[in-house]
């Protein structure tokens, strides 16, 4: 305790503690120093000269200001400046002494909280990323509480639901009502993310209708999942949510395509660019005599016959720079061996990012239209014979007439 005598030697406005209560300041946990009413430092214990890296001559009967960085403005943490430079966060917590009504110093307990400061900083930059990341997405994204409550939403979210939901109010899900992928009538208590919550599991494949309150009806799939603490226990959900509108409409419009390839008279056939059949309609079943089943998987060869295989690497290849092969007249064979006239069309196939993946083609039998080409030959080789031998007789005929 002879530290402690020390560094109170001469300061009588401090009374002598016990020795037990003077070793409690001195080595205790927490930084302590004393300020009397000038704002000199009268005492500092040990923790408070190690928090900011300070030798005793150095720090007390300093002025208190010269370690503060905020001198004119309350900070809360303060910010104390170390002596390597640095800055510490502290909570402050202080009492007045007085004598006879008079101040003598104040008794300032000291906490470093710069980690903690820091971490809460760190906390909200990742915060503040993180809502600015969920507000970039197209996809509606909202979470609540184990009870329910709805504790954040993007901006995704409130343009599906037509609203800005109520933090703290709106229960289950954002929207305005939910329908049933069947048109029925969902309460928000039933609905997948109250599923989720309840029954402490994820809900997944579960189509829903939402209202806005515009009266717009939207389709949508949820993907609600639990959110737990590190010790597995529930504290919220998190639900994304997927408009359908766009696919139902593409499913529509593939349906309506479907449908006219299946009713066209044409064959129309999909192929990879190895060659082997993905798709064959009843118009190809028609023309060549093949079931779906027997065609699809085959090479497309199978149809080709043997004094005509060339011709498919070379179809490949144009598909491949991407060309289109018109009106492309040849030869085809059936199942049952019988060779057909044909027309084909050739188209390059492409996926979602525009990549050449196969082909379509449309063959046309045009045997008819060849019977109709050689019926015209015949008949015009017909009629030029008949033609010429007509004109060899009037020609017989005018010489006869010359000789007389």
């Amino acid at each position: 305790m002879a530290e402690f005598a020390a560094r109170d030697d001469g300061l009588h406005s401090i009374s002598t503690p016990s020795l037990d209560y003077a070793d409690f300041f001195e080595n205790g946990g927490i930084g302590l120093h004393m300020v009397d009413a000038d704002g000199r430092i009268l005492y500092a214990n040990k923790a408070e000269l190690s928090l900011l890296g300070y030798e005793a001559a150095d720090y007390i009967r300093s002025d208190i200001s010269n370690f503060h960085v905020d001198q004119h403005v309350i900070q809360d943490p303060a910010r104390m400046r170390a002596r390597d430079g640095s800055i510490r966060q502290v909570e402050i917590s202080s009492t007045g002494r007085f004598d006879r009504g008079e101040f003598v110093h104040t008794r300032c307990f000291t906490v470093d909280v710069t980690k903690l400061k820091n971490a809460k900083q760190t906390v909200g930059e990742q915060d503040f990323r993180f809502d600015q990341i969920l507000n970039a997405l197209p996809v509606a994204v909202y979470t609540t509480d184990a009870a329910g409550k709805i504790t954040y939403y993007n901006r995704a979210a409130a343009e599906l639901a037509g609203r800005e939901p109520k933090i703290g109010i709106d229960e289950w899900c954002v929207t305005f009502r939910l329908f049933t992928a069947e048109g029925e009538e969902l309460p928000h208590d039933a609905c997948p993310m109250a599923i989720t919550l309840k029954e402490n599991r994820p809900v997944r494949d579960v189509e829903a209708i939402a209202q806005r309150p515009d009266g717009t009806y939207l389709p949508f799939l949820p993907f609600p999942t639990p959110l737990r603490d590190e010790h597995g226990e529930l504290v919220g959900a998190v639900n994304m949510l997927l408009d359908l509108t766009d696919r139902n409409r593409a499913d529509d419009a593939v349906q309506h395509l479907s449908a006219i390839v299946e009713s066209s008279f044409d064959a129309i056939v999909s192929k990879d660019l190895n060659g082997i059949i993905k798709s064959w309609n009843q118009g190809a079943e028609r023309l060549f005599g093949y079931s779906s089943a027997e065609a699809v998987g085959r090479p497309v060869t199978m149809l080709i016959p043997h004094d005509h295989q060339n011709e498919e690497p070379q179809i490949i290849e144009r598909i491949r720079r991407g060309e289109r092969v018109d009106s492309f007249e040849t030869i085809r064979q059936k199942k049952n061996g019988q060779c057909v006239p044909v027309s084909l069309t050739i188209s390059p196939v492409r996926n979602a990012t525009g990549r050449i993946v196969g082909a379509s083609k449309i063959a046309r039998d045009i045997t008819a239209t060849k019977e109709s080409e050689y019926r015209i030959r015949t008949l015009m080789r017909e009629v030029n014979h008949r033609v010429k031998n007509q004109y060899s007789v009037i020609l017989s005929m005018i010489r006869e007439t010359n000789k007389r």
